[in-house]
This record gives C-alpha cells, structure tokens and sequence, in this order.
C-alpha cells in the first residue's frame, strides 16, 4: 500500500498564507480603475522563475516542501525577444499583422531569488533587475522601453497539504509588491497577487506537475488590450535520465477575465530546459522557450540560465534518521572476550605498520566503528558512495577498515555476506545492478586488505527493502546502505 499522510499543520497554515494575501489581492481590485489607454505600467513577466529548498520544475510550482530551516539562494537569467508587440488590428484598423509597433523588442532579466522553509510553510522571494529596449512607433504612438529598470518583488509562501503516494497535493500564494518604476512596462501599478493549487505525481524519474490559480491586480490597458485579473495553469514534467542530469519541460499559460476580449491578455507559453545536478546543494538549468499564442508577454523565443545554490540543504545526522532500532543502538553479542584479539593463523598474511592509515586497511581512531551483534556486523555508521556509482567515497575508508580489522581478529566469523540497497530510481533493474556493484566493491576492498575472499559473499537487493518510504533526502539515506550479514560462525573456534 502507498505512503498515505495528510499535513494538518501545513493544511492550516497554508489556508491562512493564501488568505492573507488573497484579502489584499481583493482589496486592490476593488479599488482598482482602469487606466488610461497607452498605459505602461504592465506585467510582461510571464515566465518568474520560482524559488524553492528542493529541486523543482522552471515557472510552475511542484508541491514538495523542504525540511524544516533549508534554505536556498538563486541567480536566475533570460533574455526574451519581441515580448510585447501591437499589430496594427489590434487598434482596430485594417493593416493586418504586417505592421507591428515593438514597444519592447528585448528584453533582459536578472533575478536575484531566495527561499527559506519554515516549518510545514516554504516562503521565496524575488528581485528582478530589467534591461530592455524596444523600437519607435509607427503608428501606435506607444513609446518604446529603454534602459534599465527594477520590477516589483514577490513574495510567495507553499504550503505541501497532502501526500498519498505516489500524489502530493500543495497550495501557494504570491504578492506582488509595485516597486517598479511608473510608466516602464516594468511590472502592474499597485499590489497584485494570488493563489493556485499545485498537484504532482512522481513515479521513478518521472514526475508530472499541474497548476492551476488566478491572479488579482489592477487592470491596466494598451491599445485594445485591457491586462486585470486572470486565471493562470500550467502542465509539466521531468525526466532524471541520471541522478544528475534530467530533462525539464513546461507550458504555462493564462485566461484575461476582465477584458472585452481575452486577445492580446491570454499569453501562452512553452519551455524546456536540461538540468545538471552534480549535487543537492547546487545546480543550473539552460533552456529555451516560445510563445504558442499571443498575449501580453509572450515572446517570439526565449533563452535562459539557472543556477541554484542550496547551502542550509544539510544532510541529517544519521543519528536522526529513521532507520532500525538495532543500527543506530547496536548490541553486541555475548562472545569470548578475547575472541576479538585472536589472530589468523598466518600474522604474515596481513600487517599493519606505523603509517598505515584506512585506506591500506588499518583503522584509526579510539573508538570502534563496528561490533559483533548475533547474526550481523552492526557498524556506528554508513558506507558511502559518489551518488548513484559503485565508487567507494574516502570517507568510508575507515569504517571499512575497522569492519576489516574485526573479520582479519576473528576467525570464527568464517562467512559474511555484504548486501546491497539503493534508493529507487525507477528502474528497478538498473537498481539492482547499482546494489550487486556496490556490494561487490566492498568485498574487493576487503578481500585486497587482509580478508580472505572465500569468507566473502554479495547480495545485490536493489530498491526492494526500503527501510523508509518518499524520495526526500533523509529517505533515499536511509535506503542506500551496505549491511554486514554472518552467515556462517564457528562458535567453538573462539573458546
């Protein structure tokens, strides 16, 4: 049966965040007034990269939340062409599209973003810095942009209010605060903002998201053209073709409410990108993007950079995690004593001298690492390995070294079986063969410091023993471990 939670806490606080801002939002429609024609205090931000603590989509909102007190910085860059364009049958004469006035032809932006998980609720902020240009009018007497400029900061809160696995469910808000400059195309005049739901599916390395929301502000008009309130959706997904590198794609869009007509107010909007994710605290996406249908902010072609750094995503100690009882509180099993200071019949075989650290076999430090329980080794803590390969990170070496040293001391110990787990990725074979490689490079390493090969077996269980259910970080670091299983002991040999 799948993973069923229901987050109350998150249910209350993500109502009460959407409230909050969806009271100023109606506020400022109601005293909202429509501006005179020509005006240029519009939104053309379509595309607003979100800021978030885990790895998301582009423009569209995913439900996950971060833990408690994650906190992430961005640095967010696209350059658009032609994002706000008036034909000539826009103003109602008969000129078709072969005349178009280009109050903005380009159009580029730097955003500052950063996130921050409080508790059940993620909240984000962004700060866009604008340089555009656009061309002289024709015929529409619309001044051209030029410059550059600051567009309004927003603020946004998630709330993730349900999970039942393989579905999460969140809801979100944004306010936007007008601290553009009047009159530069830069962003809507007054307070505006909004709310939408966010639902998401992810099944392996597929995930699949929908929004669906409206926005409130001021309505404000060009040409024929009246920008005001909209109900805003989007679909879109991504691939993990590796754990570093994935495929994102997403078409985003919106629905003018308030205009005579929803032409020129209903942009709609297509992106893809390619994200490499060398680690969970840092990645950058690249991708391109094209306007499908006209609208305020759509653009002819899009291009841009993410990078996200995620410094406050720490990895939990493992003494929190929950993973069973007898790996974080290991008993050792009623043994002779001096069992453990016996040593193999040949002392030639394997020897450790002055300067031998952990990675020719010979522990370190006052403590030990590994005890012998009844039927297992129970190590203080856990083998690692480069994310999603067989290859052993040096921080390992000295656990190795201790479990090393505790099989070369006791030869009753005459079989040990190494066991595979990984995280699942979505391909239950490849798992399979990840936990079969990473066993096997354990007990190669053993066996090349001073452990007989032949006391040495694998056992390659892929994702099919999970120990902890999601895909979060504190999960996939419980289920990606090696356990030491004996299998065969001669008792009496250590009499």
């Amino acid at each position: 049966m799948g993973k069923y939670r229901c987050h109350g806490r998150q249910v209350a606080a993500g109502f009460a965040l959407v409230t909050s801002l969806a009271v100023s939002s109606a506020a400022v429609a109601q005293s909202s007034a429509e501006a005179a024609d020509g005006s240029r205090d519009l939104d053309i931000d379509t595309f607003s990269p979100v800021p978030r603590t885990e790895p998301g989509l582009l423009g569209l909102d995913t439900p996950e939340v971060g833990q408690s007190r994650d906190w992430s910085l961005g640095l967010f860059f696209h350059h658009a062409l032609e994002p706000l364009v008036v034909h000539r049958s826009t103003l109602g004469e008969n000129g078709g599209d072969a005349e178009a006035d280009k109050p903005v032809l380009h159009r580029s932006v730097t955003l500052l973003a950063g996130a921050l998980t409080l508790g059940p609720v993620e909240l984000g902020a962004t700060i866009p810095f604008i340089q555009q240009s656009g061309r002289e009018p024709t015929f529409s007497g619309i001044e051209p942009a030029n410059g550059p400029t600051l567009g309004n900061v927003r603020l946004r809160g998630k709330a993730e209010l349900l999970e039942v696995e393989p579905l999460s469910v969140a809801l979100a808000a944004e306010l936007a605060v007008p601290t553009s400059q009047e009159g530069t195309f830069a962003g809507a005049g007054g307070l505006a903002g909004g709310a939408r739901a966010v639902a998401g599916v992810r099944q392996g390395r597929t995930r699949v998201v929908i929004n669906a929301g409206a926005r409130l502000r001021e309505t404000r008009v060009l040409a024929d053209a009246e920008q005001g309130n909209e109900l805003t959706y989007g679909i879109g997904g991504s691939y993990d073709f590796t754990g570093e590198v994935s495929a994102v794609a997403e078409v985003a869009g919106a629905l003018g409410l308030d205009a005579r007509s929803t032409e020129g107010v209903s942009p709609l909007e297509a992106r893809g990108a390619l994200r490499y994710w060398p680690e969970r605290r840092f990645g950058v996406s690249i991708g391109v993007g094209r306007g499908l249908m006209p609208g305020i902010g759509s653009p002819k072609l899009r291009g841009f950079a993410l990078l996200s750094i995620a410094p406050g995503r720490e990895p939990a100690p493992r003494e929190d995690l929950p993973a069973p009882e007898p790996v974080v509180q290991p008993q050792p099993a009623a043994v002779d004593p001096d069992a453990s200071s016996e040593t193999p019949d040949d002392p030639e075989e394997f020897s450790c001298g002055e300067d031998d650290g952990p990675e020719a076999g010979c522990p370190e430090g006052d403590h030990r690492l590994v005890v012998i329980a009844s039927d297992r080794l129970e190590a203080f803590e856990s083998v690692d390995f480069r994310e999603r390969t067989a290859e052993l990170s040096p921080d390992s070496y000295n656990l190795l070294a201790h479990v090393a040293a505790t099989l070369r001391d006791d030869p009753t110990i005459e079989r040990l079986t190494i066991e595979g787990h990984v995280y699942a990725s979505g391909d239950a074979e490849a798992d399979r063969e990840l936990s079969r490689a990473r066993a096997e490079a354990v007990a190669d390493w053993l066996s090349a410091r001073g452990v007989e090969a032949d006391r040495l077996g694998t056992v390659a269980h892929g994702s099919d023993e999970p120990l902890a259910g999601g895909d979060d970080e504190r999960a996939r670091q419980v289920n990606e471990r090696i356990e030491f299983i004996i299998e065969e002991r001669d008792e009496e040999g250590g009499d």
